[in-house]
């Protein structure tokens, strides 16, 4: 008869077969703990199950506990979170009344900025104006994504 490959348990010495996971007598974990892709875990929250769902779902797909998946839920839910935070924090026009209020800002600069170099240029001396026509377009732009916005929730 053929010995069975494994190798000892860290932890408490007993033999732990190769294809185990972790130790049988203390649960000590041998094997690296396997990653779950982020792109599975959007997937499943998009079919609308809840935490626990998702949990019962991926804990035997990827032969991880129970505790394992929800640590890297937590994990996944922290970098998205943070990724939100992040775009919304460093771009003032992020949220819908900032999108509104950028976009009206624009507007307002535009006009403010065509109107004094119009005033200049038709005085006495004459000469060209400048419209602002980048300014006018995002901040049309930025109004109308402020509105959607704001309706989507």
């Amino acid at each position: 008869m053929d010995d069975p490959t494994g190798k000892p348990c860290g932890a408490c010495g007993a033999f732990v077969p190769e294809h185990a996971l972790g130790c049988g007598v203390c649960g000590e974990r041998t094997a690296p703990q396997q990653q779950i892709p982020a792109w599975r875990i959007r997937e499943l929250a998009e079919t609308g199950l809840d935490a626990d769902g998702i949990i019962r779902t991926l804990a035997p797909e990827y032969r991880l506990s129970d505790g394992e998946v929800l640590a890297q839920l937590g994990r996944e839910f922290n970098q998205q979170r943070s990724r939100r935070v992040g775009r919304v924090e460093g771009d003032g026009c992020g949220r819908a009344a900032g999108s509104f209020g950028c976009g009206l800002l624009m507007l307002a600069v535009g006009g403010i900025v065509t109107g004094l170099t119009y005033a200049v240029a038709s005085g006495p001396g004459g000469g060209t104006y400048l419209v602002t026509t980048g300014l006018f377009i995002v901040g049309g732009i930025s109004i109308l994504r402020g509105i959607w916005q704001a309706f989507r929730g």
